[in-house]
């Protein structure tokens, strides 16, 4: 019986994520409203939050952050980060606010959901630590704190996207 459950719980979870990059891909509200009413009920937050980091999130701060998994993609330019947080900060303006908002309709239930932290900042973080690996290094005390102060800032905007927008 525990394999039949197991075998069930992977094509549920396998469905359900093509379903879920399908209407990420098309925008498609009730495609991903659904999905992530799913999601929820099944208690499979992480893993939705993981295939919008894979699939929409990733791909965005690798332009703006690039890296391998070796490191740096041809030359580091810097590791200063304000600029990058400008852009990534515009990114989620852009490309990320589709899924925020249907995340965060009042009395959905899907208020169990943090994409920002758990999709955005750790992938924001990942490529940093990959692509710019001296941004926060102690041996450069005015450079990290300029990264530092730059981080707070982006944090705090960040905090802006999380409040449902009153029009």
């Amino acid at each position: 019986m525990e394999k039949r459950i197991q075998n069930a719980s992977l094509l549920l979870d396998t469905s359900l994520g093509h379903c879920f990059v399908d209407g990420l891909i098309h925008k498609d509200e009730n495609t991903v409203y659904n999905c992530l009413r799913a999601y929820a009920s099944v208690d499979y937050t992480q893993n939705a939050e993981e295939i919008f980091r894979s699939t929409v999130v990733a791909p965005l701060v690798q332009k703006v952050i690039p890296y391998t998994s070796s490191g740096v993609v041809g030359g580091s330019t810097g590791d200063e980060l304000e600029e990058d947080y400008k852009q990534n900060k515009n990114l989620i303006a852009q490309d990320c606010t589709f899924l925020l908002e249907i995340s965060s309709i009042e009395n959905s239930g899907l208020h169990v959901f943090s994409f920002l932290a758990n999709s955005f900042i750790t992938e924001v973080l990942w490529a940093i630590q990959q692509g710019k690996p001296g941004a926060f290094s102690l041996g450069r005390p005015t450079d990290f704190l300029k990264n530092y102060k730059s981080s707070l800032g982006f944090l705090a905007d960040l905090e802006g996207f999380r409040k449902p927008q009153v029009h």
